[in-house]
């Protein structure tokens, strides 16, 4: 969020490649929508193929990143990999809700 004006107005994440070209150094990247919260409309997910699109700009491997329907069905293929990996996860705060939603059903 931004205070311009005495006016709270929240801040444009639309420049997608400045905003992941800070995290993204990976080998690989899913790519999850959120759900859309009960009675906001105005709140939802950015299409996942422009972020995969511009992830795989960033990426320095040979692996494009994948899309996901879910983080349950992105989780579902992480933990059934038979490697150690370490997992970062980054995104807006109905993700973050979600993916403890997910790994509270999961454990």
């Amino acid at each position: 969020m931004a205070m311009s004006n005495d006016e709270i107005t929240p801040v444009q994440t639309d420049d997608i490649h400045n905003l992941l070209s800070c995290l993204v150094q990976p080998k690989i990247v899913f790519v999850v929508p959120f759900a859309q919260p009960l009675d906001m409309l105005w709140i939802h997910s950015k299409d996942t193929r422009i972020i995969a699109h511009v992830a795989n700009t960033l990426i320095q491997g040979d692996t494009p990143s994948q899309c996901f329907d879910s983080f349950a069905d992105a989780w579902n293929v992480i933990t059934s990999s038979n490697t150690d990996c370490i997992v970062a996860i980054c995104g807006s705060l109905d993700l973050v809700s979600e993916v403890y939603r997910t790994l509270h059903m999961t454990f």
